[in-house]
């Protein structure tokens, strides 16, 4: 650790990135590869240690993000690319798209664009109308829609289980949304990360660093 720590005090980079998650390995490969004398610093002894290694590995399209807004066109922009990088480097994946899928327990309140006459008793099976229903998933369906996904499909409750037989079969609903990609959430970044080395970065785990210092 000490000869690590002098290693790095003597050397100049141009980038200094700290963190060694997904979103720290993309910056790390992109400035490599634009000529900069990168280095990058993670505290844990593992890269991809903790929520960047072990997720749902959905590769999204940006629909969680906020219309007009940065976020989302830096999504649309990288997911664009993700394809050619995916076969190029042999990156597990499946283009199978993603499922939103409306159950019984899904408080049809929190939507937003229901009022007394979409509503109906829900009475034991907390169910709701098909009134209800059809706005929640067009609701889901308007931002992938908006966000530029014009395959975006809302289909039926038999639909969803025909999709996917092994789901619970009180599905009420579901949105497909085709551009969205399955991928391996471990392999992605570290992929970032050899790519990133083979290119001149260097990279330090067990390697904290002190805001103080900054």
């Amino acid at each position: 650790r000490k000869e690590l720590e002098m290693v790095a005090v003597a050397t100049t980079y141009d980038v200094a990135i700290i963190g060694g998650g997904v979103v720290g390995l993309s910056i790390l490969r992109a400035a490599t590869l634009a000529g900069l004398r990168c280095v990058l610093l993670e505290a844990k002894p593992h890269l991809l240690d903790s929520a960047s290694g072990r997720n749902s590995g959905i590769a999204c399209t940006g629909v969680d993000a906020p219309i007009g807004s940065l976020e989302r066109a830096l999504i649309r922009d990288s997911i664009s690319g993700l394809r050619g990088y995916l076969q190029e480097y042999n990156i597990p994946h499946r283009e199978c798209g993603s499922l939103v899928c409306l159950w019984p327990w899904d408080n049809v309140e929190d939507v937003g664009l229901l009022d007394s006459t979409t509503t109906a008793d829900y009475g034991d099976d907390n169910i709701a109308t098909t009134a209800a229903e059809d706005a929640i998933l067009k609701k889901v369906a308007r931002e992938s829609w908006d966000a530029g996904d014009a395959a975006c499909r809302i289909h039926t409750a038999d639909e969803i289980r025909s999709m996917e037989p092994s789901l619970a079969p009180h599905v009420m609903g579901g949105v497909h949304i085709p551009g969205e990609i399955v991928l391996d959430p471990f392999l992605l970044p570290l992929s970032y990360a050899v790519h990133a080395r083979e290119n001149g970065a260097i990279i330090y785990t067990n390697f904290s660093v002190d805001a103080k210092n900054c």
